[in-house]
């Protein structure tokens, strides 16, 4: 029988007066990983057809992420700034992906 994948524990979300913060610095750390993927996949691409749908797996995954919260906090958090700023994240992993 194979194992089963290991997932993250679930996400704990802030207080909701330190959701700004939280969200921009989330925001920020799982796009320039995203980034930083992408970039060392153009600069330098494996030799190995695997090796780069990991790499490009680990950048989906680092801007899926932060997809994810930016259509979720956009369309439900009760803070207009939060919700705007998960609408610029949104925004910003369209451009990475461009």
């Amino acid at each position: 029988m194979t194992a089963l994948p290991r997932f993250p524990p679930p996400l704990t979300l802030p207080a909701p007066d330190a959701a700004l913060a939280w969200l921009d610095e989330q925001v920020t750390t799982q796009l320039t990983t995203g980034r930083e993927i992408i970039e060392a996949l153009k600069a330098d691409p494996p030799a190995k057809p695997l090796d780069v749908l990991h790499r490009w797996n680990q950048a989906q995954l680092a801007l899926g992420t932060v997809a994810s919260w930016g259509s979720l906090f956009s369309e439900v958090h009760p803070d207009e700034d939060v919700r705007n700023r998960a609408d610029e994240a949104t925004q910003d992993v369209q451009r990475a992906y461009t």
